[in-house]
C-alpha cells in the first residue's frame, strides 16, 4: 500500500515549514485545472493547501482536497 509521501511524490508539490506555527508544515499542490504552483498568499492562491503538525499530516490534508 502506498504511503501518503509516496502518493505525494507522484505529483508536483511544494513543502513549506515554519517551526513557529501551530501547524508548521504546509504542502501546496497544483490547483484544479492549473498547470503550476503559484506560491501566492493564502487568500490569492489557486494552489491546493494542506496544513499539519507533521509533513505526513499536511500531505494527507492536501491530497484529500
Amino acid at each position: 500500500m502506498n504511503t501518503v509521501i509516496e502518493k505525494l511524490n507522484k505529483l508536483a508539490y511544494v513543502v513549506q515549514h515554519n517551526p513557529n506555527c501551530p501547524s508548521p508544515f504546509l504542502v501546496r499542490l497544483c490547483g484544479h485545472s492549473v498547470p503550476s504552483i503559484d506560491l501566492r498568499p493564502y487568500e490569492e492562491t489557486r494552489d491546493i493547501l494542506g496544513f499539519g503538525k507533521t509533513l505526513e499530516e499536511a500531505a494527507a490534508s492536501a491530497l484529500s482536497k
